[in-house]
């Protein structure tokens, strides 16, 4: 099902299943100060796991459909319009009286998470009925993307209804990475950070934790570091990739994009080396920027080439 265009584009189409929400970022001018006030910055901007992954790869011309339940109210409808602009098509769940999903993060002077707080109860609507309504949608998919934003049962039943085609899943957080336990058998590809592939397996080391993933289901399985990297396991291989040295201006997003270029290699039919060159690279370019995704002016021979440079 998946392909690759004249252009040498992948030809998607691409669903993802997952949350979309308001980011709201302060950083600190200097280091943080616990327990009081900090002088530094608040910006507001459209986010959400789902919808960055969704957003990432829209701007590289991948059609992409984002199944999310938004809330009610203004806010709600200025994540609709941001969907609209980034050239999304959007499903919209509809979750009467809910407010629309909010995520608060502090970020330190060197633009590095200190703390979050999310509220997606929105997402609760985004049940197997909810998406047995909309499955023609689905059914379109050339790969299916999951974010773990999403209730147990939905991603049980979104992994087992759909398991004829890639599934990538990104496991968004310790407290929601265990939400993926009961899908893996039917993932293609598994991308976490290191401690959420530590909650998700119970493992106390990242290469503990990466042998339980590769022997339960995902074809590929990748763990992002931080600042130390990235690893990943494809069947027999593993691999490492070290982050090129620059400065963050701000971590929001990066991980989505990871996770974007991911897919991305899914279709295009990259191996895991290739996907994740392609994801790191994404997620370098996020970094470099505000916000939390990739700025509009970028195209895809840009991150093509800069990709190149980095085998």
């Amino acid at each position: 099902m998946t392909g690759i265009d004249r252009t040498g584009r992948p030809t998607g189409p691409v669903v993802v299943i997952g949350g979309a929400n308001l980011d709201i970022i302060a950083r600190s001018r200097e280091t943080l100060e616990w327990h009081d006030s900090n002088p530094g910055t608040v910006t507001t901007s459209p986010g959400g796991v789902g919808r960055n992954i969704a957003e990432t790869l829209a701007r590289l011309g991948v059609p992409t459909t984002l199944v999310s339940a938004l809330g009610e109210g203004p806010e709600a409808d200025a994540l609709r319009d941001a969907c609209v602009r980034a050239g999304l098509a959007l499903h919209r769940i509809e979750a009467p009286g809910v407010p629309a999903p909010r995520y608060v993060a502090v970020l330190d002077a060197d633009g590095e998470l200190a703390v979050a707080v999310n509220d997606m109860r929105a997402l609760e609507a985004v049940t197997p009925e909810a998406l047995g309504a909309c499955a023609a949608i689905i059914e379109a998919a050339s790969v299916l993307v999951l974010d773990c934003n999403l209730e147990p049962e939905t991603l049980t039943f979104a992994a087992r209804r759909w398991k004829d085609r890639p599934i990538v899943v990104d496991t968004v957080s310790t407290v929601k990475a265990v939400r993926a336990r009961s899908i893996l058998s039917f993932v293609h590809t598994l991308k976490a950070n290191e401690a959420e592939a530590l909650a998700l397996t119970g493992e106390r080391d990242v290469s503990g934790a990466l042998s339980v993933l590769a022997s339960v289901g995902p074809k590929c399985v990748v763990v992002s570091r931080g600042s130390a990297g990235l690893v990943w396991n494809e069947g027999e291989r593993r691999g490492e990739l070290r982050p090129r040295n620059h400065a963050a201006v701000d971590v929001t997003g990066a991980g989505d994009a990871l996770t974007a270029g991911l897919v991305y290699g899914v279709l295009a039919g990259y191996d895991a080396h290739g996907s994740v060159t392609f994801g790191a690279t994404l997620a370098e370019m996020v970094l470099e920027h505000e916000g939390a995704g990739l700025p509009a002016t970028v195209r895809i021979e840009d991150v093509l080439g800069r990709a190149r440079g980095r085998t």
